[in-house]
């Protein structure tokens, strides 16, 4: 029977034409231990398969720009950098998340990658890109640092700044609203139905846990333009 770790060695090898690196081979501190890291190429390989081949076969090159916003430790990046893209761009506003993803990308793949990271809100999106990737990051869009109750404001505002910076190709992956749990947040059943002033009220008093700390507390953006 295959074990889960012969499993991803194999896979790992079948989708970038390459040999699992041990744990060993990692700078020290970016895993806890071989099911930690083993848990970390389990995304990698997860991400190949649902995102970059299907953008792939839609027509995503080598040599476009992409923008992987909220990367947090870096598992989609590494796999478009494992797979031979070279102009992709780490967003994400967890500076500490930042520097995990590219530490590992570069043990990955080579300490001579040139990584570009960006350290910002996504509502702050500016520059151009051929492609920009978003998995299950719009329904967090928030200036209150409450992650869990989503501002339709915010939203707008990183809708505008992708139509203006974005060429070609958007990949945007988000939570299924009718599905009646919340299993994204709270995994409570209908409490994504409630209105969004009730959802934050019950968070912030903590009577509600979320799977969101309120880490950041960001300042107002700017009014958005038009659609």
């Amino acid at each position: 029977m295959t074990t889960d770790e012969e499993l991803i060695r194999e896979k790992f090898r079948e989708y970038f034409d390459r040999d699992l690196p041990p744990l060993a081979s990692m700078p020290d501190g970016l895993f806890a231990d071989e099911a930690d890291y083993l848990g970390y190429l389990k995304k990698v390989l997860y991400f190949n398969k649902v995102v970059v081949e299907p953008l792939e076969r839609a027509g995503m090159k080598k040599e476009d720009r992409i923008i992987d916003i909220a990367s947090g430790d870096g598992q989609m990046s590494a796999c478009l950098y494992l797979k031979g893209y070279r102009q992709v761009v780490l967003f994400d506003l967890d500076e500490e998340r930042l520097e995990r993803g590219g530490k590992v990308i570069r043990a990955l793949v080579g300490d001579d990658t040139n990584l570009e990271t960006i350290h910002d809100s996504a509502t702050n999106l500016s520059g151009e890109y051929d492609v920009l990737i978003s998995y299950q990051t719009i329904e967090h869009l928030s200036d209150t640092g409450n992650y869990s109750v989503a501002s339709r404001r915010c939203q707008k505002q990183f809708l505008v700044a992708v139509n203006d910076s974005v060429r070609r190709m958007c990949y945007f992956n988000a939570p299924n609203y009718r599905f009646p749990i919340d299993g994204h947040d709270t995994g409570l059943w209908f409490f994504h139905y409630l209105p969004i002033s009730l959802r934050n009220w019950l968070i912030t008093r903590k009577w509600v846990k979320c799977t969101w700390a309120a880490v950041h507390q960001l300042p107002a953006p700017s009014t958005p333009r038009s659609l």
